[in-house]
């Protein structure tokens, strides 16, 4: 996990060194006093200028805290990461039985961690107590989206043995209650994105042919000159999967999601990402709805930056890239800091409200 501390950094011998503030995790800076010289900056962001573009060692630097001399701060820090942690441990009395064991595998949880942060039941909960209209879409680049189904559809139809107490009062989101929205994942969908614009394959949850997925194209040493993937070929004559194709027919798509207040998932085109260094405009695609009514759309990840979405595409109505400054100042794209989202449970809800 990423640190969530600020510190300061400050010329030493020559060359900079981090020191932890040991204010609380937060994405905001904290109002302390610096010493002539130092700046504030995130241990991530301090690990970033230190590795330039080695990923590996940024990825070990910031998740074995290896740049903090203090021995100290280091293991502050490292008993806060862990605390953290600690909120996605399934509780000890659902692991002592082979009938409690058995509960958990029928809900799809087979290890020792929840899938889905805990926050996120915490602010459905909320929101459905607000009578508050709203849909929820996952979005990853990964491949656990069957894992995160079942323990999402679990505690819709209020089988999960640590979360469905949060809306006992409220009743099953599984549409059998006239009342309530049917709120489970039904479906799992792939949004392949090309030169010609995003398609979003139906009810198919793909990375390519098994034996040349689009991953490994975008992993290729050399780098690839140009996209080989042929994907709308394979989505069209091996797939023949039902699709949404083009901008505007993914807007659209999303506004019935939305109205229809249902929840589903999609798996993001990495290579896509990848191919273009990393950049937004090749990232998770979010059009905008517009329209006369007025619609929130708010995409959370732990991967946006403070300063650029970088991971997430956010187009306006008309299909134009909105700026970076404003998909932040707006609240359209969030940076989640999965330290603090873990270790407090209103995260979401207090992010949804806020500024």
């Amino acid at each position: 996990g990423a640190a969530p501390a600020e510190g300061g950094g400050s010329p030493a011998g020559g060359s900079e060194v981090w020191t932890w503030t040991r204010t609380p995790p937060s994405l905001k800076p904290p109002s302390v006093h610096c010493e002539a010289g130092a700046i504030l900056a995130t241990y991530s962001k301090y690990c970033k200028k230190r590795t330039g573009k080695d990923k590996d060692l940024f990825k070990k630097a910031v998740r074995l805290f290896l740049f903090v001399d203090d021995a100290s701060a280091k293991a502050d820090m490292e008993r806060t990461v862990s605390q953290a942690l600690a909120k996605l441990a399934l509780p000890r009395e659902l692991l002592a039985s082979q009938e409690s064991l058995e509960e958990l595998k029928a809900v799809g949880l087979k290890g020792q961690q929840y899938f889905i942060i805990p926050t996120l039941f915490h602010l459905v909960a909320d929101l459905q107590r607000q009578k508050r209209e709203f849909a929820v879409l996952f979005r990853s680049f990964g491949k656990d989206h069957e894992k995160v189904k079942g323990e999402w559809n679990a505690f819709c139809e209020l089988r999960h043995p640590v979360f469905s107490r949060l809306i006992q009062d409220v009743g099953p989101l599984d549409g059998s209650v006239p009342s309530l929205p049917d709120r489970r994942v039904h479906d799992l969908h792939t949004l392949y994105r090309d030169s010609e614009g995003p398609v979003l394959i139906l009810d198919t949850f793909t990375n390519g042919p098994e034996d040349k997925t689009w991953d490994s194209w975008a992993k290729a040493k050399p780098k690839p000159e140009a996209d080989t993937r042929g994907g709308r070929v394979y989505i069209k004559e091996v797939l023949n999967a039902k699709t949404i194709e083009g901008l505007d027919a993914l807007q659209q798509w999303m506004r019935s999601h939305m109205s229809s207040q249902a929840t589903s998932a999609i798996k993001d085109d990495w290579a896509w990402w990848q191919f273009h260094g990393e950049r937004a405009h090749a990232g998770k695609l979010l059009p905008l709805i517009g329209g006369p009514e007025t619609t929130r759309q708010i995409f959370f990840d732990d991967n946006i930056d403070l300063d650029d979405p970088r991971i997430v595409d956010c187009r306006d109505p008309f299909g134009e890239a909105v700026p970076a400054d404003v998909a932040l100042r707006e609240g359209i794209c969030i940076k989640v800091n999965p330290v603090e989202a873990l270790l407090s449970e209103d995260y979401f809800l207090q992010k949804l409200e806020g500024p």
